[in-house]
C-alpha cells in the first residue's frame, strides 16, 4: 500500500487538474555506477511532466510526507539538490504540519511551493481552472494501489512495473528512453494476455511512458525545420538522432553488419516497421503540440482498465479531446505502431482502437 497516500493523491489530482503526466513513486538512481547493481539513491513520491510553450515536456517533482523530526526547509533543501540532479526547475512539498513563513519564503527561492496541507487546497484552487470539474480514474488511488500491486499476482508484469517507476526516469535522453521501452516491450510480447484487464492496464500505461519520450523527440526535430523537405530527409535525420548522431550511427549499423553472419548487408539499422513509425512522425508534424498530451491521455485510459464502475462518469480524456480534436488520433495511432512493432497479440490494437478513439 502507498505510504503518505492522501497526500500523495492531492498532488495527483493536482496534476490532473493542469493536464500534467503523473507518476507515482519514481525512484532515483546513481548516475555513476561502480556496483554490479544500479543503486537506488532516493524517490520522488510524485513526478509531473508539464509542457513549456513548444511542447516540450518537462518534470515537476512532488514530495509529500508527515514529518516528525525534520523541518520544512531541510525538505526543500534536499529538493533543490534533486532538482538540479535530474534537470527539474519546478518543485512542490506538501506537509502535514503547519509552516513557518521564512520557511516558505526561503523554499520560493529555490523555485519550490512549500505548503501545508490545508495551504495546498487553497494553492489548487487558485492555480487550476475551476470552471470544470475533471473526473479521472488517475485521481483513484485504488487504481494506483492496483497498477503497483500488479506484479503480486503476475510476476512477469514486474519488469514492466519497475520500468515505468525507475529505469525509464533514468535513461539520459528521450533517444534512449525511446529504444529501451520499445526494446523492453519486443522482449516481454508473449507474456501479455489481451483478455485480463490488468495486463491491458499495465502495456497501455507502458505506452504512455513511450509517449513522453517520443513527444521530446518529435518537439525537436520540428524545431529544427518546422516540416521536412522530403520523407528522405525525415528518415535520414530520424535514424541519426535516435540513435545519438551520426558517428555512433554508423558504428552500430556497422557492427550490426559485422556480427550478422550474412555476407549480404542488411537494412540499415532503423526501428521495428519503421514505414509506419515515419508516417506516424509526419501527421504529428502537422500540429506537434497536440501530441504532448498524448502521454496523460494514454494514461488516463489506462487506468480505466483498472477502475471499478461505469467508466463513462470520467471526464478527463473527453475533455482532452475537445480542447484537441486530433488527440485521440495521434493516441491511437501511435498505440496501433507500437502494438505492431511490438508485434503483440492482435486484440491488443483492436480493444485500444475502441477505447481511444472517442
Amino acid at each position: 500500500m502507498i505510504k503518505d497516500r492522501l497526500l500523495k493523491i492531492k498532488v495527483v489530482e493536482y496534476f490532473v487538474d493542469n493536464f500534467w503526466y503523473p507518476q507515482m513513486e519514481v525512484n532515483m538512481l546513481s548516475k555513476h555506477r561502480i556496483s554490479n547493481v544500479p543503486k537506488l539513491i532516493t524517490d520522488v513520491d510524485v513526478l509531473g511532466m508539464y509542457p513549456d510553450i513548444s511542447g516540450s515536456l518537462h518534470p515537476i517533482l512532488g514530495d509529500c510526507k508527515t514529518l516528525k523530526g525534520q523541518s520544512p526547509i531541510s525538505r526543500s533543501l534536499w529538493m533543490k539538490g534533486l532538482m538540479d540532479y535530474i534537470g527539474s526547475k519546478k518543485g512542490l512539498i506538501v506537509l502535514s504540519k503547519d509552516i513557518e513563513k521564512e520557511h516558505q519564503i526561503t523554499s520560493s527561492l529555490l523555485d519550490i511551493q512549500l505548503l501545508s496541507e490545508a495551504d495546498f487546497g487553497l494553492y489548487s484552487k487558485a492555480t487550476t481552472n475551476q470552471s470544470i470539474t475533471i473526473i479521472s480514474a488517475l485521481k483513484d488511488i485504488e487504481c494506483w494501489d492496483k497498477l503497483f500491486e500488479v506484479d503480486k499476482r503476475f510476476p512477469v508484469l514486474k519488469t514492466f512495473l519497475d520500468f515505468s517507476k525507475t529505469q525509464f526516469w533514468n535513461e539520459s535522453s528521450s533517444n534512449y528512453q525511446l529504444r529501451s521501452s520499445l526494446a523492453i516491450l519486443r522482449e516481454n510480447k508473449g507474456e501479455f494476455n489481451p483478455s485480463n484487464p490488468l495486463h491491458l492496464a499495465t502495456v497501455l500505461n507502458h505506452f504512455s511512458i513511450v509517449a513522453i519520450a517520443l513527444n521530446n523527440i518529435i518537439v525537436t526535430l520540428f524545431n529544427r525545420y518546422l516540416t521536412p523537405k522530403s520523407k528522405e530527409e525525415l528518415n535520414n535525420d530520424l535514424k541519426v538522432f535516435i540513435y545519438g548522431g551520426i558517428e555512433n550511427y554508423e558504428f552500430l549499423n556497422n557492427l550490426r553488419n559485422r556480427f550478422s553472419g550474412n555476407p549480404v548487408p542488411e537494412k540499415e539499422l532503423t526501428l521495428p516497421e519503421w514505414d509506419m513509425f515515419l508516417e506516424l512522425i509526419r501527421l504529428v508534424f502537422e500540429q506537434p503540440k497536440v501530441f504532448s498530451y498524448v502521454p496523460i491521455y494514454l494514461k488516463e485510459i489506462s487506468f480505466h482498465f483498472l477502475a471499478d464502475g461505469d467508466k463513462s462518469r470520467f471526464s478527463l480524456a473527453p475533455t482532452l479531446v475537445r480542447n484537441e480534436p486530433q488527440l485521440s488520433n495521434y493516441a491511437s495511432r501511435l498505440s496501433s505502431y507500437l502494438c505492431k512493432a511490438a508485434n503483440l497479440p492482435p486484440e491488443f490494437n483492436e480493444i485500444y482502437s475502441g477505447m481511444l478513439i472517442l
